[in-house]
C-alpha cells in the first residue's frame, strides 16, 4: 500500500458505466468494465456500486437472509479475499470464531482492519437478521474507547463475517500487571472502561460479554472495548438457561464473567454489564476471579455463579502484596461486592455510578457502596484532612461521632437515602432504568400496558424536571423519545423528541448540539412511520444545514445526517439532490477512514439506478 492519496473519480463516468453495467447480465459486467476506457478509480468505484447494488441487501434484507444455508468450515489462508478484504494473519482463536489482521483488497481505506470470521454453530439466516437489525446502532457507536464496528458480510463459502476496528494492545489484566501498575492507577484505567460502557448504554447497546481479553489497553494507555454488541447478535432469542445445555460454548457468553441472570436465561439488562465490570475490576486487584468453576459441566457452572457469594477481594491477595490488601480492605471490597451482588436490581444503577464510586475512593470521599453511617462519613472526613486535622481534633471528632444517638444516625441514613433515591430517580433511572426494560423485554412485552404505564411515568418525571434542571430534561427527553421510537411507539416518540427539541432551543439558542440530534431523531420517527416522507425530509435538511454551521462539512456526523437526507430524498423522488448529498457523504467517511459506508454506497447504488430507469 502507498500513503498517496488516490485520484478521485469521474463521477459522472462512473454513473454512466454503473447504469450501463446494470443493463448487463451479473457474469456480464466485470468483462464491460475491463473494456471500459475508464480509468482505474472510476472502474474501482463502479465495481463497489454494484457490489453494494446486489452483494449488501442480500446482506441486510432479511428476504434474502432467508436463502441462507449455513456455514462452512473451509480453510482460509493469507491472501484469502473475504468480501471486499484480504486476509493477512490470524491474530486470534475464540468460542465464536477466528480473528484475522486483513486490509481492503482494492487497496483503498485507512489500512488494517480487524475480521472476525465466525464459526459454525454461531452463523444463520438468523444471526444475519439482528446484525442487520442491529448494525446501524452498533455502528454509531463513536466513543474514543470503544473498538468500532465497521462492517459486515457473507463469505464465497457461506460463513458470516464481521469487520472491526483493529487494536494493536494488550488485555487490560496483563497490561496492568506488565506495568506494574499500582491500585490507584489500575482504578483508573478501569474507571475510563466503565465510562465507555455507560456510552454505549446511553446508545441502547448492551456487551453482554465483557472480560479481559475484550479490554486491549494500547501503548498509550488507552483502554479500548472490543466486540460491542456482537454478542446480542449471536444470541438466539429466548436463550435457554446455562444449566439446560449440553455443550460449552452453546451460548456466546463467557461463565467465569457471566452474571447469574445471564446463565439463567434470564432477561439482559445494563446491570449484566456492570457484574461482568465487577468481576474484572475483581481479578485485577485481587489477581484472580472471585470464583473458579473447577467443572465446565453447565449445571455445576450456574450453581457457583448464581448460589456461591464470592470473598472480599482483599482476602484474596496474595501474601507478597500486603500493601495492596490493606488498601483494598473496605471500600474497595465494598465496591467491588455491589457490583457483583447476585439481585441486578441490587447492584450499581449504571455503569457510570460504578466509575463515579471509583472516583469517591480515589479522591478520598465517602462511596455509595458502604452504609453512610455518621461515623464512616467522620473518618472519610478525617482522612482525607489528615494533614490539616490535630490529633486532639480528630479525637474529638470520632468521639463526638461515636456519641451521636441511634435515632439521629437513623434519620440522617433516611433522609440521605430518600434525597439520593429522588436523584437517581430522575437523573439516572428515567433513561437508564427504561433502558432497562427496553434491552429486556421481549417481544410480547415491548407492546404491553405495564411497560407503556412506566414510559409515561417517566416521561412525566423528565418533564416536570424541566423547571429545575432543562438541561438535563431535554437529554432524558431525547433519550425517551429515542427508546419510544425503537419501541415503534412514534407519536409517543415524536411529542418527547419535540418537548427535547423546544428545551435544547430555550437553553442553547437555535444552533445548538442538541437541536441538531433531536432534529435528526424527529426526522427518523418520521421516515420510519412511512406516512410522512416530506417531513421527514423537513427535519433532516433542517439537521443538516445546522451540522454544517456546527461542525463543518467534513465533518463525520455531518456526512452521516447527509446520508439520512439522501435517503429520505430517494423516498420521495429527489433522485438528483440525493446523489449529491451521498456522494458527499461518501467522499469524507472514506476520508475519514470510517468504513461504515456500505450502507451510504448502497443507498447511492438505488439512487443511480433508479435514474436510469
Amino acid at each position: 500500500m502507498t500513503d498517496a492519496t488516490p485520484p478521485a473519480p469521474d463521477w459522472d463516468r462512473v454513473k454512466d458505466l454503473f447504469q450501463r453495467a446494470l443493463e448487463l447480465p451479473p457474469g456480464a459486467r466485470e468483462a464491460f468494465l475491463q473494456r471500459a476506457s475508464a480509468g482505474t478509480a472510476e472502474r474501482q468505484e463502479v465495481a463497489s456500486l454494484l457490489a453494494a447494488h446486489g452483494a449488501v441487501p442480500s446482506f441486510l434484507e432479511a428476504p434474502a437472509c432467508d436463502a441462507f444455508t449455513g456455514l462452512g468450515d473451509a480453510d482460509l489462508r493469507p491472501g484469502t479475499q473475504v468480501g471486499g478484504y484480504r486476509l493477512l494473519s490470524a491474530v486470534a482463536q475464540g468460542g465464536m470464531g477466528t480473528v484475522w489482521a486483513a486490509e481492503r483488497a482494492d487497496g483503498t481505506g485507512p489500512g488494517v482492519v480487524a475480521i472476525k470470521m465466525l464459526r459454525r454453530g454461531f452463523g444463520g439466516p438468523k444471526v444475519l437478521r439482528r446484525f442487520a437489525l442491529e448494525r446501524r446502532t452498533l455502528a454509531d457507536l463513536d466513543h474514543p474507547n470503544i473498538a468500532r464496528l465497521l462492517d459486515g458480510g457473507v463469505a464465497a463459502d457461506g460463513r458470516p463475517f464481521l469487520v472491526m476496528e483493529y487494536i494493536r494492545g494488550r488485555p487490560i489484566d496483563d497490561y496492568c500487571e506488565q506495568r506494574r501498575l499500582d491500585v490507584p492507577q489500575r482504578l483508573q484505567l478501569f474507571r475510563g472502561v466503565c465510562l465507555a460502557v455507560h456510552y454505549a448504554h446511553q446508545n441502547l447497546v448492551v456487551h453482554r460479554d465483557i472480560k479481559p481479553s475484550n479490554i486491549l489497553v494500547t501503548d498509550d494507555g488507552v483502554p479500548k472495548l472490543l466486540d460491542f454488541g456482537i454478542a446480542k447478535i449471536l444470541t438466539p432469542e429466548g436463550a435457554p438457561p446455562l444449566s439446560t445445555l449440553t455443550t460449552e460454548g452453546a451460548l456466546p457468553m463467557t461463565p467465569e464473567y457471566a452474571s447469574p441472570e445471564q446463565v439463567r436465561g434470564q432477561p439482559i439488562t445494563t446491570a449484566t454489564d456492570v457484574y461482568a465490570l465487577g468481576v474484572v475490576l475483581y481479578e485485577l486487584l485481587a489477581g484472580q476471579r472471585p470464583y473458579t468453576l473447577h467443572t465446565r459441566q453447565p449445571a455445576e457452572m450456574q450453581r457457583v455463579i448464581c448460589e456461591i457469594e464470592p470473598r472480599k477481594p482483599s482476602s484474596m491477595v496474595v501474601e507478597q502484596h500486603r500493601e495492596r490488601r490493606r488498601r483494598l480492605r473496605g471500600d474497595l471490597d465494598n465496591v467491588v461486592l455491589m457490583a457483583l451482588r447476585k439481585d441486578p436490581r441490587r447492584r450499581y444503577a449504571s455503569a457510570e455510578q460504578f466509575a463515579h464510586d471509583v472516583e469517591l475512593h480515589l479522591r478520598g470521599f465517602p462511596v455509595l457502596a458502604r452504609g453512610e453511617s455518621y461515623r464512616y462519613l467522620l473518618a472519610s472526613f478525617v482522612r482525607r484532612h489528615k494533614l490539616s486535622v490535630g490529633a486532639g481534633s480528630a479525637v474529638l471528632i470520632a468521639v463526638v461521632g461515636g456519641s451521636l444517638s441511634t435515632a439521629m444516625q437513623a434519620d440522617k441514613a433516611r433522609r440521605h437515602a430518600e434525597r439520593t433515591a429522588s436523584e437517581a430517580l430522575i437523573g439516572q433511572q428515567s433513561a437508564e432504568f427504561l433502558t432497562d426494560l427496553f434491552r429486556g423485554a421481549g417481544p410480547q412485552l415491548q407492546n404491553s400496558a405495564l411497560l407503556r404505564q412506566l414510559l409515561r411515568d417517566n416521561a412525566g418525571l423528565a418533564r416536570a424536571e424541566a423547571e429545575h434542571n432543562p438541561r438535563k430534561a431535554a437529554a432524558q427527553l431525547e433519550a425517551l423519545g429515542k427508546i419510544h421510537r425503537h419501541l415503534r411507539l412514534y407519536d409517543e416518540a415524536d411529542a418527547l423528541l419535540q418537548d427535547a427539541l423546544a428545551l435544547y432551543r430555550r437553553e442553547h439558542g437555535a444552533d445548538g448540539p442538541g437541536v441538531a440530534h433531536t432534529l435528526e431523531q424527529i426526522g427518523w420517527v418520521e421516515f420510519e412511520r412511512g406516512d410522512r416522507p416530506q417531513a421527514a425530509v423537513h427535519s433532516f435538511r433542517s439537521a443538516y444545514a445546522l451540522h454544517l454551521r456546527l461542525f463543518g462539512a467534513d465533518h463525520a456526523d455531518t456526512a452521516y445526517c447527509a446520508s439520512y437526507l439522501g435517503m429520505a430524498l430517494r423516498a420521495t423522488g429527489g433522485l438528483d439532490e440525493a446523489e449529491g448529498l451521498l456522494r458527499s457523504a461518501l467522499g469524507v467517511l472514506e476520508r475519514r477512514n470510517r468504513l461504515d459506508t456500505p450502507r451510504v454506497r448502497s443507498t447511492l447504488a438505488g439512487v443511480l439506478s433508479g435514474q436510469a430507469e
